[in-house]
C-alpha cells in the first residue's frame, strides 16, 4: 500500500472477500490515489500532493473525497479519542480510456466494532450493520475502502491494519484512510504495484 502524505507500506492484493467489492479490474493496477479537500486552498496533511503538478501517474487513478465525509470521520474519531474507531468508505468507481477515479461521498460507521487504544476489529455485527445500511441507503454504490483512527500515535498502517486491507478491502481501487483525532493528521493509503 502506498500513502498520500503518510508513511508507505508494501502490500499484496488478494481476491476480494466481502460483498460490495465487485467491479471490473482496471487495466493498470498500479495507480497512485490522491485526495483533497475541495474547500481548502492549502491542502494540508494527506492532501498535500501537488494539485497544480500531480505526479505523472496521478491522472491514471485518483480518489476524491467529499468534505462532508472528512467531517463525518473527524466527528466519529473525536467522539471516542481513547480508542480506535472504524467504518467504511462508500462511493463510485469511474474509468475512461485514460483515467479512473474513486469518488467517496459517504461513510458508514463501524458500529459494534471492537475498538481498543491501538487496534480495531470489524465484527460480524459490524458487517451486518454495514450491509444493512448499504442496502437501504446506497444500493447503487460500492464499498470503496475503510477508515479508522489512530488516537495520538500518527498516520501509518499497522500489521493488523494491513491484514484488514488485504482480506477485506483488496480491490485495486479500495483505500484505507487513517485519522489521528488527537493531532488532526490524516492519510489516505492506496494499492500501488500490487
Amino acid at each position: 500500500l502506498d500513502a498520500v502524505g503518510a508513511r508507505a507500506d508494501a502490500g499484496e492484493a488478494l481476491p476480494a472477500s466481502h460483498p460490495g467489492t465487485d467491479v471490473a479490474p482496471f487495466a493498470d493496477p498500479e495507480p497512485l490515489i490522491t485526495a483533497r479537500d475541495p474547500d481548502s486552498d492549502k491542502h494540508e496533511g494527506a492532501f498535500a500532493t501537488a494539485v497544480d503538478e500531480p505526479p505523472a501517474h496521478a491522472a491514471d487513478f485518483q480518489a476524491i473525497m467529499q468534505k462532508a465525509v472528512l467531517d463525518e470521520i473527524r466527528t466519529h474519531g473525536e467522539s471516542a479519542p481513547e480508542k480506535e474507531v472504524c467504518g467504511v468508505l462508500v462511493g463510485s468507481v469511474y474509468e475512461n480510456p485514460t483515467a479512473a477515479f474513486v469518488y467517496i461521498d459517504a461513510a458508514i460507521r463501524g458500529d459494534n466494532a471492537t475498538g481498543r487504544s491501538a487496534q480495531v476489529t470489524f465484527t460480524a455485527e459490524t458487517w451486518q450493520h454495514i450491509d444493512r445500511v448499504m442496502e437501504e441507503k446506497y444500493p447503487d454504490k460500492k464499498i470503496v475502502g475503510w477508515y479508522h483512527t489512530h488516537p495520538g500515535f500518527g498516520i501509518f498502517l499497522s500489521e493488523m491494519d494491513l491484514f484488514i486491507q488485504k482480506h477485506f478491502f483488496n480491490a485495486p481501487w479500495q483505500t484505507a484512510f487513517v485519522f489521528d483525532p488527537i493531532t488532526g493528521e490524516r492519510g489516505l493509503f492506496a494499492w500501488r504495484g500490487g
